[in-house]
């Protein structure tokens, strides 16, 4: 049997993580840096301007339990998890063949995902509760998947 102390020092420690795991998707943005244009229309520079600081570090796409199955901790995980991969939520598949179709942004479940809007059966805009990424942000994206080879 646990002694009072040792049932408060249990319940503060699940508090603790709890609040943890709460502070993870927070509101607040992790500090990035960026030129005032965005990243450079590269996997290198979007993976390190966005992708691991504003998903993967967020605690949704990181490497323990990535929601939806999109992993975005590193360049090569990105790309295994969305490049031809079909989206998973709700009839997105019927409209976008895959979370990220080389050469065209606009079959891209991913351009959709962060742009919206999206039927409410297609889950939230990316990023959710936190800031939306910048026009030049998104232009970069755009730019990159248009110039993957198909």
């Amino acid at each position: 049997m646990r002694t009072v102390r040792e049932t408060v020092t249990v319940a503060a420690f699940a508090a603790g993580v709890a609040l943890a795991l709460i502070a993870s998707c927070s509101s607040s943005d992790p500090p990035h840096t960026t030129t005032s244009t965005g990243p450079e229309p590269t996997l290198t520079s979007i993976q390190d301007h966005v992708f691991t600081p504003r998903c993967s570090e967020a605690g949704c796409h990181g490497i323990d339990l990535p929601k939806q199955g999109v992993a975005l901790f590193n360049e090569q995980v990105t790309l295994q998890t969305m490049v031809n991969k079909p989206p998973t939520v709700g009839d997105a598949s019927l409209t976008y063949p895959a979370l990220i179709v080389p050469g065209d942004p606009d079959r891209s479940f991913l351009v959709a995902k962060l742009t919206g809007p999206l039927p409410d059966h297609n889950g939230l805009v990316m990023p959710p509760l936190r800031s939306p990424l910048t026009p030049e942000t998104l232009a970069a994206i755009r730019a990159w998947i248009a110039g993957m080879p198909r």
